[in-house]
């Protein structure tokens, strides 16, 4: 991607990234330019809106999405994750849905990072 942009694919969507981390477009169509320098990431994101935060974990290597919702997660989740470090990157999104403003943070992994390990060490 150019100036170290990157793209992260979720079922048949792609959201693309500047290299500031600052979502650039959404819902955009697949195209052979996403394709260069591809790989499998795990990825930990923090959804947050009013007093409500989501947490979904996704590892390539069962391809399953494990979810913690309001009840197991706090507003200190993205402070932490961010000052754990151990990341490769992390990228926003800020937007609205039915009303409702929210802030989807991703904290981008090497594969072979176990995310559940690392939630339990927090």
């Amino acid at each position: 991607m150019p100036n170290n942009g990157i793209a992260i694919f979720d079922v048949n969507t792609v959201y693309e990234f500047d290299g500031l981390g600052h979502c650039v477009g959404e819902a955009l169509p697949f195209s052979a330019k996403y394709m260069s320098g591809m790989q499998d990431m795990s990825i930990i994101s923090v959804l947050s809106s009013r007093n409500h935060y989501d947490l979904v974990l996704y590892e390539p290597d069962t391809d399953k999405l494990v979810r913690y919702e309001n009840a197991k997660v706090d507003s200190n989740i993205i402070e932490t994750l961010y000052n754990k470090r151990g990341y490769q990157r992390f990228v926003s999104r800020k937007g609205q849905q039915d009303g409702i403003r929210f802030r989807q943070t991703l904290f981008i992994y090497p594969k072979t990072v176990n995310l559940k390990s690392l939630l339990n060490s927090l």
